[in-house]
């Protein structure tokens, strides 16, 4: 089988034609979607390496990709969080829950526009939860329960539905909602 995005990168009049910095976003987007699709699936390890494959191109291609403007800035770093904590999730459906955890550190380090309410808040809760530890159930629990006060602080107290529905980055890279024709984010 092909590796994605192999053909591009290994095709010698493609490679003369096309900007390198151009081939790198097409081989982010192919691995990132191809993981989402293992993840959806269920298929963890599928989904890390395609995960961490895009991940590596993001890291070859960021100090060559030249200045942006902050539109493109932001969703550079939309997309540099994605990948981040699409390996943490990842790593979380394998049960590498301490490796996970740091990957979703990682993840929500990364500031975003849309940072207030990150659905990878609720995915790092959820992975210290099954460390199982008294200690990082505490954490979770407290961290947990400071994104719903912000959450019912933003949308009010009877709010129900999905955090991922209320986080605008995730529209543009989710096939799942932009099928439902909500590639614009939800108001409040």
């Amino acid at each position: 089988m092909c590796e994605t995005g192999e053909t591009i990168t290994k095709d010698p009049q493609l490679v003369d034609e096309i900007d390198p910095v151009d081939i790198g976003y097409v081989s982010i987007e192919l691995n990132y979607n191809h993981a989402c699709i293992a993840t959806e699936l269920g298929d963890f390890r599928t989904s890390l390496e395609k995960f961490q494959a895009a991940l590596d191109v993001f890291q070859r291609i960021e100090n060559i990709r030249g200045p942006q403007t902050t539109e493109m800035e932001g969703q550079w770093k939309i997309r540099e969080q994605s990948l981040y904590g699409g390996i943490a999730n990842s790593l979380d459906g394998l049960g590498k829950y301490e490796e996970a955890e740091v990957k979703y550190r990682q993840c929500l380090a990364i500031k975003t526009e849309d940072d207030e309410l990150s659905p990878y808040e609720v995915n790092i809760c959820r992975c210290m939860l099954f460390e199982n530890t008294v200690e990082k159930t505490e954490k979770a629990a407290n961290l947990l329960l400071d994104f719903l006060e912000r959450y019912r602080a933003k949308y009010g107290q009877d709010e129900s539905r999905d955090y991922l529905c209320v986080y605008p980055s995730h529209f543009p890279f989710c096939t799942h909602c932009n099928s439902l024709g909500l590639a614009t984010p939800a108001t409040g």
